[in-house]
């Protein structure tokens, strides 16, 4: 034992000290290597993870030619404009400036002899991956209830222009836009915010609440959110079903569910600091704050200046927005004591089962939404037509057209 002890350490005394001071610095080389490696990895997975949230959560189409995103050239949205101005009465389109310079589009439509003294507005704000084409059937009942409506498109989503910025908005953009919409009704078309709705359908409900909290306009969220981080956590957690289920292996299905934690805290943190980050404006609107429609909803039930009837539409079964959120705003406009008490509120309607369903579509629906504009003020005749509609589909068959 002795001698072998002695023979490992003459060997280990004759390894050259170079030799080891190589090994040493190539253990070095490769862990810097790994390093750099992993930070080129987090850096791609957050730019496609950044990309991806902006697209599934709110926003413009990237530019034209951008793979892997539905884009409108040019000339389709000018089909789309064409339609849009021939279907409605008296359209004309307008071209709107915000505080910050940008101008956006905009088609302002006018109810057949409709008079200039006691009128009454609605605000279209359009959602993710649409255009003002998307918002024509709303705009028909609006002006069928002998409303005036202003369809507003969201800067740097595209326009018949082929030459207008293509550009991600933002939450700063979006509360531009639409100060920029109620300002065109009060100081051009002289109609007083109290007299204005602002209808924001999906992610278009950001720029409705942030809105409402600075003027006395009412509210109708449409199938929108409670704020960013909950709604990307949201997504997050359906797709994760998706995924989980399509999966072949229960070893994939294992492993999903142990990253599912991570990926659900990871998401709404990119979402919030990296997509969508705050910065504070001195510009006339809302200050950015992650879009927390909810927080919004019960400051202007909390303000008299400000304070006007609110109304939410929500899918029983969305899969883009929870049919949770719908109740807690509802709650937080009208500071009822928890999401159970909203349930049953009149001002709360089902559109439909998915998040594509619209409210015009269900009779009952809309003559029950008509039914609370005019007790709220802001219809001057309760539509008796709506009123028909429902009364002849109340009985049996009711169940199978509002359904």
């Amino acid at each position: 034992m002795q001698v072998h002890k002695i023979l490992c350490e003459k060997q280990s005394q004759e390894i050259p000290h170079q030799f080891i001071l190589l090994g040493d610095m190539a253990t070095k080389v490769h862990l810097l290597v790994a390093l750099v490696a992993l930070l080129v990895a987090c850096h791609l997975l957050l730019n496609q993870l950044c990309a991806s949230i902006r697209s599934l959560l709110l926003w413009a189409l990237l530019p034209l030619g951008t793979p892997g995103q539905e884009c409108w050239s040019p000339s389709e949205v000018a089909l789309g404009r064409n339609y849009t101005m021939h279907t409605l009465s008296n359209a004309e389109s307008k071209d709107l400036t915000t505080a910050d310079g940008r101008r956006i589009d905009s088609v302002w439509a006018t109810p057949r002899g409709y008079r200039r003294e006691n009128r009454r507005a609605v605000i279209l704000l359009h959602g993710n991956q649409m255009n003002l084409d998307g918002l024509v059937e709303s705009a028909e009942i609006y002006l069928g209830w002998g409303v005036c409506t202003l369809l507003v498109t969201f800067g740097g989503y595209p326009t018949p222009d082929p030459h207008a910025p293509v550009y991600f908005p933002d939450e700063l953009t979006m509360y531009l836009d639409a100060e920029a919409a109620l300002e065109f009704l009060v100081t051009v078309e002289h109609i007083p915010a109290t007299n204005v709705l602002v209808h924001g359908l999906s992610a278009g409900g950001g720029a409705a609440h942030a809105l409402g909290v600075r003027h006395p306009v009412l509210v109708t969220a449409d199938k929108t959110y409670t704020s960013l981080e909950e709604v990307a956590a949201a997504a997050v957690t359906m797709a994760g079903k998706g995924w989980y289920f399509a999966a072949e292996w229960t070893v994939t299905r294992l492993m999903l569910r142990a990253v599912a934690p991570a990926v659900q805290a990871l998401v709404p943190w990119v979402a919030r600091r990296l997509v969508f980050p705050r910065r504070s404006t001195a510009w006339p609107c809302s200050q950015p704050d992650g879009l927390l429609n909810e927080a919004k909803a019960r400051a202007k039930a909390t303000d008299p200046s400000v304070r006007a009837p609110y109304f939410v539409f929500y899918a029983s079964e969305d899969e883009i927005m929870s049919p949770d959120f719908a109740p807690r705003l509802i709650t937080a406009g009208y500071w009822l004591n928890s999401p159970r008490d909203a349930v049953e509120h009149p001002r709360l309607f089902r559109c439909g089962p998915s998040h594509s369903s619209s409210w015009h579509n269900r009779i009952a629906t809309r003559a029950a939404y008509s039914n609370e504009l005019w007790r709220a003020g802001f219809l001057r005749h309760r539509p008796a037509t709506e009123m028909m509609r429902h009364r002849r589909h109340s009985g049996p068959l009711a169940l199978r057209v509002n359904n």
